[in-house]
């Protein structure tokens, strides 16, 4: 049995340096919401150290809000940041002789793809310009995900083992009491999603399969929360390894 374990990493947090060696993939900060152009490319070399799968990490451009609030953007402005992120991100990444195999969004801007069918579309649009080769990780359902398959896109399916569900599919906003789980409410959740087994969505239970498995990394837990999936799915039969794209 095989899954995936990633986190958001080059955003700025000390703990990156213990937290990306527990990983399989890693989804780098564009240096947009938080981080810069050469943490950036810090982050893509120290994950080369430790052969984690490099992903980029784009967002809306909002430093003020960590990237989770949509600004007033048009539409060509806000192709025109994104482009300009996936194209220094994969500079970077050519400089180092790294690969980039997928992309996921950030934030506000991944939740949006999910229920604005123009977006995805224009998002796939940037990807398939700038980086048409990589991979697409999102959660399995919603406008993205629905818009990459029709397009026959590979997409690699993920879950989140640190956030409480709806009973929809969807994660619950951050602002509501309980949005983010407890240690051991992390750890269940995450094995339930490596076996595809229903997990709590409020008072319903919401069974999803995914192929990778997303820890935040700005969650103060992150590294200890890591290495207790880890040694858990371990020993549990999993092999840790970054999705197929």
């Amino acid at each position: 049995m095989r899954i995936d374990l990633n986190a958001d990493v080059g955003e700025g947090f000390a703990s990156d340096a213990e937290l990306i060696p527990l990983l399989s993939s890693a989804n780098i900060s564009c240096g947009v919401h938080a981080g810069s152009a050469e943490l950036t490319r810090q982050t893509i070399s120290y994950c080369q150290q430790f052969g984690v799968r490099i992903g980029a990490h784009p967002s809306y451009p909002d430093r003020a809000n960590f990237g989770r609030i949509r600004p007033a953007l048009s539409d060509t402005a806000l192709a025109q940041s994104l482009t300009q992120q996936l194209l220094e991100f994969n500079g970077f990444a050519q400089e180092l002789g790294a690969k980039v195999s997928y992309v996921k969004a950030h934030g506000a801007l991944y939740n949006d793809l999910m229920d604005d069918q123009i977006l995805a579309q224009q998002y796939l649009a940037v990807l398939q310009s700038a980086m048409p080769t990589c991979a697409i990780m999102t959660m399995p359902y919603g406008a993205l995900f629905e818009t990459a398959m029709q397009r026959g896109l590979t997409v690699i399916k993920e879950g989140f083992a640190d956030r409480r569900y709806l009973s929809n599919g969807r994660l619950t906003p951050r602002q509501q009491q309980g949005a983010l789980l407890a240690p051991s409410e992390t750890l269940m959740q995450a094995l339930q999603l490596a076996r595809s087994l229903p997990i709590r969505a409020n008072a319903a239970e919401l069974a999803i399969a995914v192929e990778s498995i997303c820890l935040h990394g700005d969650n103060p837990h992150a590294v200890a929360q890591a290495r207790l999936i880890r040694q858990l799915l371990l020993r549990q039969g999993f092999c840790i390894a970054g999705a197929s794209a």
